[in-house]
């Protein structure tokens, strides 16, 4: 479970570093003992499905053995509508001293929300935007998504920017195309990454959303040298 607040609250160091067993066990209950008891990230992955072998990705390198599936819709509507009814306890306690500090609303865009993704791919979702489309009109909740943005075309880039989803989260991690493919493997195309975050753009500024549109770049200790000139 995330805690943001939680990470603002204590120095994980001290128990990390802390060398007599008995007293970093007592130091890892009272840390725990600050945590928020409902989550404040909730994440679905409604496929498993991912054509691309990532090389930090269990499922990608191989190591994952589950068979493939799309989440059924009627499952997934049952579970959002379960973390609605959560999000809304908290959203009514964010004023709790305790727990909840408005500006932390205001600043951290990690702060609450549900996930669409995990290990696959969710644009290998064949129903991905439809699930995008009914949690904006059913649920109150932000919703997030880290794509592979090879697999957009010009229509669901469209489409996926008109479901007004909060967050669409991109690992473009190479500055080129033997740097991204060296990360994201074989399968990867970098200028095929680019255009489909061009088409994201594109489709922001005719739709005039607040959709935000975050390009990261992973580092892998051997492509340093590579996060400066991605960041210009």
């Amino acid at each position: 479970m995330l805690d943001f607040l939680l990470e603002n609250q204590i120095d994980w160091r001290i128990a990390y570093l802390e060398k007599d067993a008995t007293r970093r066990v007592d130091l890892w209950e009272e840390i725990e003992s600050l945590r928020s008891t409902t989550p404040f990230v909730d994440q679905i992955e409604t496929t498993n499905a991912c054509p691309f072998t990532c090389k930090l990705c269990p499922r990608g390198s191989g190591l994952m053995t589950r068979s493939i599936h799309h989440m059924d819709f009627e499952l997934f509507k049952n579970l959002s509508l379960q973390i609605e009814s959560h999000f809304q306890v908290r959203i009514g306690t964010m004023y709790d001293e305790k727990n909840f500090e408005e500006k932390y609303l205001r600043e951290s865009i990690e702060m609450f929300g549900l996930r669409l993704h995990h290990f696959g791919s969710p644009l290998s979702d064949p129903d991905f935007i439809r699930r995008c489309v009914w949690l904006k009109n059913n649920c109150s909740f932000p919703v997030h998504a880290s794509i592979s943005a090879e697999q957009l075309s010009q229509d669901s880039a469209y489409r996926l920017v008109e479901s007004e989803i909060d967050r669409i989260l991109i690992a473009l991690d190479g500055i080129d195309e033997e740097t991204y493919s060296t990360a994201r493997g074989k399968y990867a195309t970098y200028e095929k990454a680019c255009n489909g975050i061009l088409r994201l753009l594109d489709a922001k500024k005719r739709l005039k959303t607040e959709t935000l549109i975050d390009v990261q770049l992973i580092d892998f200790g051997q492509n340093r040298s590579d996060i400066e000139y991605f960041q210009k």
